[in-house]
């Protein structure tokens, strides 16, 4: 059981790190192109997704039940999270600061929606799981 510990904690630093590395340098690039607005959102709902899927796996309960529909996350998040960040890269950008794609609108309701979509599917697979 060790070795199997070992070898799933050398993966996930391995794998982790290495998509860290080019999610960073992805990033990087697409700062330095302001017209990349499609491949910085592809990206920004990418990262999202699979920071939803990880998020199921640190708390693997709903966090607010739903009121009206399941999957209302789904509409609410993108506008939030596009608001507030639109909001911070207008005080970034009021400041003389740089602004990246994940400073506007388009990139806070990228990320958003990856974000509620990869916790909404990650949170069904987690109940079928269960219900085995």
């Amino acid at each position: 059981m060790l070795i199997f510990e070992i070898l799933v904690e050398l993966f996930i630093e391995v794998f982790g790190s290495l998509f860290l590395e080019t999610v960073f340098a992805t990033t990087h690039a697409l700062d330095e192109d302001k017209g990349a607005k499609a491949p910085a959102s592809f990206l920004l709902l990418v990262v999202g997704i699979v920071v939803g899927v990880v998020s199921v796996v640190l708390v693997p309960t709903r966090l607010f039940p739903s009121r009206l529909f399941q999957g209302e996350s789904l509409l609410v998040t993108p506008i939030v999270v596009a608001l507030a960040m639109e909001a911070w890269g207008r005080l970034r950008t009021n400041r003389g600061r740089n602004v990246s794609h994940l400073g506007t609108w388009y990139g806070g309701a990228a990320l958003g929606i990856g974000y509620a979509a990869g916790r909404l599917v990650a949170l069904a697979f987690a109940e079928d799981v269960a219900a085995l």
